[in-house]
């Protein structure tokens, strides 16, 4: 079993892939390149709010277990001897930090084991500021977003220390089921989801008894997302020039900033102008089409 478990050397150089990022002539960001949509964010960047709501939920003994819960894989084992059902989660932070970089999502006994013998190495080599760090960057929140960071930005339109607790509650709610507790297209079911994070957050003392009853009565409100790109064209060419000079790892993995002259309202006005005048010359062509037709009738 041992050689599965990954190096120390691996563990030491884990790199996410980051977002390439392209401003205006104002500075203002109007494109992004990436496989994984992630911001990374140092842990203390990272407001204790939103820390708290997924310490709440998903591993309240995170700052004193040494990288398990010694409890938690015998208990799933026997349940799984007993019923012969795949095998639960009960995962710590770190176990599932474990899974997510190294393991693949199989419910074994022997994936459960490797994974608890993974976590304890990272505990070795990191510490728990860092493995916290790592987490909430890593890990999936739909939408093709990867950490909390571009999760917030994605469906509530703001950056991680402006989040209030409700919305930090609905992105630590979705860790269980990404797609399934979706604020922006299932916000019921996501206001259920978020409701019982509050509970675990005053539960586990992060939140009074009143403000739990204050928070469960806002509303979700999301992110309007237009969809659209600013000079498509123009970022084709951008991003045809970047895999050249870099190659497509870097374009993709290395998050290059790159500050273009492209002024976006100019843009919108050029291209506005060039739409009509195609309208026209189209017009233009049908109309001849038509005469041409309406003359070889006469012939």
């Amino acid at each position: 079993m041992t050689p599965t478990l990954p190096s120390f050397e691996k563990l030491e150089t884990i790199e996410p892939r980051l977002i390439t990022k392209i401003y205006d002539k104002d500075s203002l960001l109007v494109h992004e390149f990436f496989v994984e949509k992630r911001i990374w964010t140092p842990i203390d960047s990272i407001p204790d709010l939103v820390k708290n709501a997924v310490l709440a939920t998903e591993d309240r003994k995170f700052w004193k277990h040494w990288g398990m819960n010694p409890f938690a894989i015998p208990s799933a084992v026997i349940e799984h001897l007993r019923t012969g059902n795949k095998m639960r989660g009960a995962s710590s932070l770190t176990q599932q930090l474990a899974k997510l970089l190294f393991l693949t999502p199989e419910r074994s006994v022997k994936r459960k084991i490797r994974e608890a013998m993974t976590a304890i190495r990272i505990e070795k080599t990191y510490t728990k500021e860092e493995i916290l760090e790592f987490y909430m960057n890593e890990v999936y929140l739909a939408g093709g977003n990867y950490g909390f960071q571009s999760a917030g930005q994605f469906y509530f339109g703001k950056p991680l220390d402006s989040l209030t607790v409700p919305e930090a509650a609905v992105l630590a709610g979705m860790l269980q089921r990404p797609e399934a507790y979706r604020p922006d297209r299932y916000p019921e079911i996501a206001l259920n989801r978020r409701n019982t994070v509050l509970y675990a957050m005053m539960d586990a003392g992060y939140i009074s008894k009143e403000e739990y009853a204050n928070y469960v009565k806002t509303p979700i409100r999301t992110e309007e997302r237009s969809g659209t790109t600013v000079a498509p064209y123009y970022m084709e060419e951008i991003r045809k020039y970047l895999e050249r000079k870099y190659g497509e790892n870097s374009l993709y993995a290395d998050g290059i900033t790159v500050y273009s002259t492209i002024d976006p309202n100019a843009q919108r006005i050029v291209e506005k102008a060039a739409l009509n005048q195609l309208v026209k010359v189209d017009r233009r062509l049908r109309l001849r089409a038509v005469y041409r037709l309406g003359l070889s009738k006469k012939i």
